[in-house]
């Protein structure tokens, strides 16, 4: 392949073996689909990343609401028995 400028002037891409003109470069597509892959890819892992912490947080508050009525019950217990 070899750069070129078209009768306007624009670059373009020659490959004189097959007679072929491209008006962008021959590996563009190429990139864009790994960029687009990438770009997806991170998504996905934020997603995910997202999620988990959601989780993370939903177990918490089952924690400490579990923990939180585990000893309001002992609590209501202990001043219900010392009247």
């Amino acid at each position: 392949w070899e750069e070129a400028q078209d009768a306007r002037g624009d670059r373009a891409w020659r490959n004189p073996g097959l007679g072929l003109v491209l008006h962008e470069h021959p590996l563009d597509p190429y990139f864009r689909e790994l960029r687009d892959r990438r770009r997806k890819e991170l998504q996905r892992r934020r997603w995910a990343a997202v999620k988990a912490m959601q989780a993370m947080l939903n177990l918490h508050r089952r924690s400490v609401f579990a923990h939180g009525a585990r000893s309001s019950r002992a609590t209501s217990a202990r001043a219900s028995s010392s009247s």
